[in-house]
């Protein structure tokens, strides 16, 4: 629990700062350039011209600062970035609205590396192995999410292990994998040494090698600090973690990606069916929130109304949020908002939409005559 709560107090001090700044330069400007205009022009019965011209020059200051600092900010991580990343051959492009991932391939693997916020580096090596192994350091909140999940960690008797937590499909494979005499060197370089991150974490899943760190130790990050001699230990650490992996008997507890990463990994990687049915989904989910919403108010009923727009503001701040944080569409999970989101919509189709059909004057006309 101690790395949550670390990570949740930081990120509260980091979201009370950032506004603090904002509100300090914010709120001196909207004195000058608003309120002080609009009293002058209400009270001394001034021309309107001495509040719109001061409150245009406000909103150009706080537009363009915002966009100025906001451009400044990418420029600076996606170039540190990239002089990190490229020299290793991977192309860069961007992830989102604000962020970075990388393509290529090493040593015959495949190699996806995607960055977010947290700040948060993925970096995924491809492998014929198909079961899983997590690994991170021993902390309480990890021990405690895998006694919620009902999963027990395995029993390590390498002292060089005893500060690490590890879970594990396959127990006597993995534990085979760790009793390689490299393999517990390569673990402490990979989790427990100093790097601007507070966390690090090492998975293996079907098909995937996987490093994630995120956190940071600083109070305000607005970029990845890593060095290229950092990642390119990073990247050898978990090759020759792959070539000793590989070389034993395979597991036999193998298992395939599930349904959900396998869609996460799509969704992230580029545009594909299952990209097109998604966007097809959200355009859907959008008109039919945005029908509800015109049937409630037409009709009188506020909770249709209501629901309407509630359901097409979720969408939209669902598509802003992963079209600038790529969080909600793009990690490895399956994403119940947006299941909770389509359900409704669906169910409040079926209840108001229909309804509303069958209310028309002309739906009702067969039924009258039947009846006659």
């Amino acid at each position: 629990m101690a790395g949550v709560l670390r990570e949740g107090h930081k990120g509260c001090w980091r979201m009370v700062t950032i506004q603090g700044i904002a509100i300090a330069i914010v709120l001196p400007l909207a004195c000058v350039l608003v309120f002080f205009p609009l009293i002058l022009v209400t009270r001394q019965e001034m021309n309107i011209w001495w509040l719109i011209i001061p409150a245009f020059l406000f909103l150009v200051i706080l537009l363009g600062g915002s966009i100025g600092v906001l451009s400044y900010v990418l420029y600076k991580r996606t170039r540190r970035l990239d002089e990190v990343i490229t020299p290793l051959g991977l192309n860069g492009s961007p992830y989102g609205l604000f962020y970075r991932q990388y393509a290529g391939s090493l040593s015959g693997r495949d190699v996806a590396l995607f960055t977010y916020r947290g700040p948060t580096m993925e970096i995924d090596l491809s492998t014929s192995l198909q079961t899983r192994i997590g690994i991170s350091a021993r902390q309480f909140d990890t021990l405690a999410l895998g006694s919620i999940m009902n999963q027990e960690a395995l029993q390590l008797s390498d002292p060089d292990l005893r500060d690490l937590v590890v879970y594990a499909l396959d127990k006597d494979w993995t534990q085979r994998f760790l009793a390689h005499p490299q393999v517990p060197v390569l673990l402490q370089r990979l989790i427990r040494t100093e790097t601007s991150f507070s966390s690090l974490l090492v998975l293996l899943r079907p098909g995937w090698l996987h490093l994630r760190a995120w956190g940071s130790k600083n109070w305000l990050d607005f970029t990845f600090d890593i060095t290229r001699e950092q990642f390119n230990a990073w990247v050898r650490d978990l090759l020759a973690l792959l070539e000793i992996a590989e070389s034993l008997p395979t597991p036999i507890a193998a298992v395939p990606a599930t349904p959900a990463e396998q869609t996460a990994r799509s969704l992230r990687t580029g545009i594909s069916s299952k990209t097109i049915s998604f966007t097809i989904g959200m355009v859907v989910v959008m008109v039919v929130s945005w029908r509800i919403y015109q049937v409630g108010s037409k009709s009188g009923n506020r909770w249709a109304a209501g629901l309407g727009a509630g359901l097409l503001c979720s969408q939209v701040a669902l598509v802003t949020h992963g079209l600038v944080d790529a969080v909600t569409w793009g990690m490895v999970r399956p994403a119940p908002l947006v299941w909770v989101v389509w359900g409704l919509a669906a169910s409040g189709a079926g209840l108001f939409l229909k309804r509303a059909a069958g209310d028309q004057p002309g739906s009702r006309i067969p039924a009258e005559r039947s009846q006659e």
